[in-house]
């Protein structure tokens, strides 16, 4: 799998104001593959039972012309400091792309296999990733006060599965009550399953017994993904 990366120190190249101690413009291009966990997806092998030494036929067709999933990312950076690299800043944007997921695709029962193997869908990640650290104290006789922060937000977005299916569950709760499904034009962990009724203002309903009404649908509960994510630390 092939990568570059091309970096350029400005500082070095331009007289830029004194307060910025130092300036880095970077960029990168990867692609990178990855076959997951599970053995045997290539080729008819018998599946362990729960019995010691048993063996039963497999639930999948193997596919021997199963490709390795690809992400092809590209990512813009900076790294700048200043007051003589008391203050710094990195920032990073990046764009991913990730197709040729390994999917087990439900067939026709009848044909003796629950599922067959195969490659497709694409989905994509964007985000940003921050972290800015600050010297508080710095004496010449060496005590140090570090302040730091990170910020990092992803949002990614299914857009599309394999031919014919437009639902892939992921995971699903107890009782089959909710699941986490991937749907194109969705994102990765969206979850669904039985909700609340809800008024028109997006107030829960109850019944006469003072209980909550659940759907008899169902629907869009949410995403299991964070909207973002951030630290704050210190070090003396």
């Amino acid at each position: 799998y092939s990568s570059a990366n091309l970096s350029v120190v400005v500082t070095e190249k331009l007289k830029l104001p004194k307060p910025v101690s130092f300036l880095k413009l970077r960029g990168s291009w990867a692609g990178v593959g990855s076959g997951g966990t599970t053995p045997y997806l290539t080729s008819f092998a018998y599946s362990p039972t729960l019995f010691p030494g048993g063996l039963t036929n497999p639930s999948a067709i193997a596919n021997p012309e199963l490709k390795a999933l690809l992400t092809r990312s590209v990512e813009l950076g900076l790294d700048v400091r200043f007051l003589k690299n008391r203050i710094g800043l990195d920032v990073a944007v990046y764009r991913n792309n990730t197709s040729n997921q390994i999917f087990a695709v439900p067939i026709d029962r009848s044909s003796g296999y629950s599922a067959t193997i195969a490659n497709a869908g694409l989905v994509t990640n964007k985000g940003i990733e921050v972290q800015l650290n600050g010297d508080i104290i710095k004496t010449k006789k060496g005590l140090r006060w570090n302040v730091f922060a990170t910020y990092y937000a992803n949002r990614n977005k299914v857009v599309e599965l394999v031919d014919g299916v437009d639902v892939y569950v992921m995971s699903t709760g107890p009782a089959n009550r909710g699941s986490v499904e991937a749907r194109p034009g969705g994102r990765m962990g969206d979850m669904y399953g039985i909700g609340y009724e809800r008024s028109p203002d997006g107030q829960i309903v109850y019944n006469s017994q003072g209980l909550p009404m659940r759907t008899t649908e169902i629907k869009y509960l949410g995403n299991t993904n964070p909207d973002w994510k951030g630290s704050f630390g210190t070090e003396l």
